[in-house]
């Protein structure tokens, strides 16, 4: 009895648990219907080059191809035409301006000579009856080379307003020389009227023009200056800014390609870069060889033109002192302001003088200076006493030699200074001879580069 109820308890719950588990996988379906379905794979990520992209740098590098190598060659055709201009101003001043203010100065200088030595023959006629046929020579040989120079420097093809004036007033002084020399062999009472009018027109014709001219000429020379300092900056913004659009180009291309070096263009950067540092060098070296030459050369012609002006004063108020004697005093007076004058040019080029061989010169210049001076300070003295056959003499010897020596001492100052004022000038013009020639080359270099390294690239995206 108490076996079968054991065996009953236990099979009920066998019943019970049996139904109360799920079925075993597969039960009751089809075979390969209880799979789990299998999860969806997630598309990959998009390619970092998609088609949309890559037709998108390919019409980029296809548009710049021809498009910076036509900036580049534009720009470097800029450059190269800003840079002949800058080449031509510089030649203007190197073969015309420059060398017409040498020949202006150097005018001057033998209008001074042919001045002293013309009022020494005629008091050789008024105090002997006869010419001295030295002071003729001296004043011919003058006033041919003031007439020759004043060919040279239209002959420069400077261009300057009242060149034709300057040649004018020479010959007309030359003119009133001839006349006052006829009246006076043919002991007419003007003759002493017209040698000084013929002496004043220097003073009030001649000196003038040339000295509105050499002002001219200054201005001349600095206006070229400034002109080619304003070409060569602006070739200079040109090439930096075809540089800025390369970098821009580069800058686009690398975005686009996931690439930051191409050689090629980097070698085209390169070139425009020396194109900016060629130029920036030579504005630079040109303006510091123009300064120096100024500085060192044509300021100190400037001087010593002054004191060579106050030289030629001098021996003119000396004739006038002992031509027309009722302005005596007046002459005195001229005299001695001029004597303080020339002292003080005299010293002023010797303070200015920057090499041996200026001092030199200075310093012969100074020593003719003091023999001149003791015999102006003679003639004076002698005027003052009354005693003028003395006087008349000293002027028609010792002063006309001491005179053209201290005029000679001069020149050579002048022609030292002008030496280096003139090297100066040529020096500041070849500093951009072959400027355009560099740019040019360095320009299809740039371009040629560019298209290389544009090609480069073309080639990744075929």
């Amino acid at each position: 009895m108490k076996k079968r109820f054991f065996r009953a308890l236990l099979g009920s719950q066998l019943v019970t648990a049996s139904a109360t588990q799920p079925p075993p996988p597969g039960a009751h379906s089809k075979p390969g219907a209880g799979a789990p379905p299998s999860r969806p794979t997630p598309p990959p990520p998009p390619a970092k080059s998609s088609p949309v992209r890559s037709a998108g740098t390919r019409r980029f590098l296809d548009r710049w191809l021809w498009q910076l190598p036509l900036v580049l060659g534009l720009a470097a055709a800029a450059c190269v035409a800003l840079t002949f201009l800058a080449q031509q101003s510089s030649r203007a001043v190197a073969d015309s301006a420059a060398p017409a203010l040498v020949d202006m100065q150097g005018l001057l200088a033998s209008v001074a000579e042919a001045n002293a030595a013309a009022t020494s023959a005629h008091l050789s006629v008024r105090a002997g009856g006869v010419e001295d046929r030295a002071s003729r020579g001296l004043y011919e040989a003058a006033v041919d080379r003031a007439l020759a120079e004043t060919v040279s420097t239209a002959a420069t093809g400077v261009g300057l307003d009242g060149l034709d004036g300057v040649g004018a007033s020479v010959a007309d002084y030359q003119a009133g020389i001839e006349s006052a020399r006829l009246a006076n062999l043919n002991g007419l009472g003007q003759a002493d009227a017209l040698l000084i009018d013929a002496l004043s027109s220097v003073e009030t014709e001649v000196e003038p023009a040339v000295r509105s001219l050499t002002t001219a000429g200054q201005m001349q020379i600095d206006d070229r200056n400034d002109e080619g300092t304003v070409f060569l900056v602006a070739a200079l913004a040109v090439a930096a800014l075809a540089l800025l659009i390369m970098f821009w180009m580069q800058r686009g291309l690398a975005y686009r390609t996931r690439r930051i070096l191409n050689r090629y263009l980097l070698a085209a950067s390169v070139a425009v870069v020396a194109i900016i540092a060629l130029l920036g060098w030579s504005m630079y070296a040109r303006d510091a060889v123009l300064t120096d030459a100024v500085a060192g050369g044509y300021d100190s012609v400037n001087t010593i033109g002054e004191l060579q002006s106050d030289a030629f004063a001098l021996q003119s108020s000396m004739s006038l002192l002992l031509l027309d004697e009722g302005q005596a005093a007046q002459r005195q007076s001229e005299i001695t302001s001029l004597i303080e004058r020339v002292d003080g040019g005299v010293a002023g080029v010797d303070a200015r003088a920057d090499s041996s061989r200026e001092g030199a010169a200075a310093e012969a210049l100074s020593t003719r200076w003091l023999r001149y001076r003791e015999t102006v300070l003679a003639i004076t003295g002698a005027q003052q006493r009354g005693d003028t056959s003395a006087a008349v003499g000293l002027l028609q010897g010792q002063a006309l030699t001491d005179f053209n020596g201290f005029n000679t001492a001069i020149d050579s100052s002048l022609s030292d200074n002008r030496t280096q004022f003139l090297d100066g000038v040529s020096a500041a013009r070849r500093v951009v001879d072959i400027l355009p020639w560099v740019v040019l080359a360095l320009g299809v270099v740039a371009a040629l580069l560019a298209v290389a390294g544009i090609q480069q690239r073309r080639q990744d995206y075929r």
